[in-house]
Parts: C-alpha cells; structure tokens; sequence
C-alpha cells in the first residue's frame, strides 16, 4: 500500500508539473520545491547496518526579495547501537539578488546532532554574497558574513552551554555536465572569533541524472566537522529527487 501511494504521489506531481513555464521574468514570483529521499545499507549474516537521508526545500522568488524554507533528518541504526538521530531546519533570505551579482543575506538556523554530539544549537546571522556565475545550467556563489551562535553540547564537561560570534564562509556551486547530468556543492567554513580552535566543517555534494524534468536519481557526499565536540561524519547515500517550479506572473 506504501509503494501504491509512493507512485500515486509521483503521477500527482507529473501531473501539476507538467505545464510550468519556462521563462524568468523580474516581473514574477517563482515558487519552487524541492525533496530528497536518500539511504544507503549494509547487511550481512550478523550485521545490518542503514542510514536513511531526508531532505526537503521551498522556496519563494520575488523582485526583491527570496526566502528559503530548509529542512533535513538523517537516521542511522547499526546492529548494536543508533549511530545518526540528526535534524536540522533553517529559514534564509536573500535581498536584491534577482538583480543584481551582490547581494544580501541573512539566516536562521536550528540543528541538533547525536554524531556530533550537539544538543541544540541555534545560529543567527547576516551578511554579503556574490554571483561570479548564474544561469539556468551553472552557478558559482561566494558569500561571507557574521553570525551569532548558542550551544548546547554534551561533552561530559562544564562548558557545555556557551555562546560565540563565527564568521561564516560559503561556497557555492551548481556545474551541468551533459543536458542531464549535474553536479552541486555546498560547503561552509565557520569559525570562531572568540575561540582560535573552535570551528565548523560542512560540505554537502550531490550528483544527479535527471530521469524527468521532475524526477532525477541522486548521489550524496556530506562531511560535517564540529570541532568543540571533536566529532565528524561522513555520510554517502543515494536515491531519488523530485522538484518542481511555478511561477505567477503580475
């Protein structure tokens, strides 16, 4: 029965896909979705190992302003113990970007990791960005900004809850190699001003083979390193994705 609505799901979004438009206008608000089904496992005659990666996105475009809606889940079990119980959502917003390369920003994000050892830990910033490339195939976006952060961590020490200013470095990138082969980067470089050995690794890779304008099979690489705790993981999972785009013109 799960796999019969899976497919009615996926008929459903053909179908209100099927006729957006194509063109980019000032002039219009774009709306646009995003969902990733990822997971990778490993059995054998006395282990069982699965992790499973979920993420989804929507976004709003307008003239001046975009606002993006993020939301990611990763769970991992091996035959003894939960290895990944991760969650993490994040709103952000980008000013002028419709209209010019630079352009502002500003996030807030909220994440929690049992492979990292983070209770909770809230980030709060702004700051500036720049498109060296952006058309419908490739982009190339670089970005940079301060933000405020609170931890919560569980390290068995005294300095679990603390708080600090990063300074927050984005590297962004999408390459198209053939007509429906892509590649996307993600990856943050955040250090502490406060503290010289308190810093934050993320990268966030996919390759993807676009079956449909709406459906494409995915590939992942994300490495994450958060150095107060002194953990980090290395996940590589692979599925589906499916996304879509609409806009309303004024």
């Amino acid at each position: 029965m799960k796999f019969s609505l899976f497919i009615l799901l996926l008929l459903y979004v053909q179908v209100c896909l099927g006729q957006q438009a194509d063109s980019t206008r000032l002039d219009s608000t774009v709306y646009e979705f995003r969902l990733n089904a990822m997971g990778s496992l490993n059995q054998t005659n006395n282990n069982k190992n699965y992790l499973l990666n979920n993420s989804g996105r929507f976004s709003i475009k307008g003239k001046y302003v975009g606002v993006n809606f993020n939301a990611v889940y990763v769970y991992g079990q091996s035959s003894t113990a939960v290895t990944n119980n991760d969650f993490s959502t994040s709103v952000d917003g980008d000013f002028n970007r419709r209209r010019s390369k630079f352009y502002y920003w500003a996030l807030a994000n909220y994440s929690k990791s049992l492979s990292l050892k983070i209770n909770n830990l809230v980030q709060l910033g702004a700051g500036v960005a720049y498109n060296f490339i952006e058309n419908e195939k490739n982009s190339l976006n670089l970005s940079e900004g301060l933000i405020y952060e609170y931890d919560d961590l569980f390290r068995g020490t005294p300095e679990d809850k603390y708080s600090t200013i990063r300074n927050s470095l984005r590297l962004r990138f999408k390459w198209t190699i053939f007509s429906s082969l892509k590649l996307e980067s993600t990856n943050f470089f955040q250090n502490s001003l406060q503290y010289g050995d308190d810093y934050i690794i993320r990268s966030n890779t996919v390759l993807s083979f676009q079956l449909k304008k709406w459906l494409s099979i995915t590939t992942s690489v994300i490495y994450n390193r958060f150095s107060q705790t002194d953990q980090e993981n290395l996940l590589i999972t692979y599925g589906v994705r499916m996304e879509g785009m609409t806009k309303k013109y004024r």
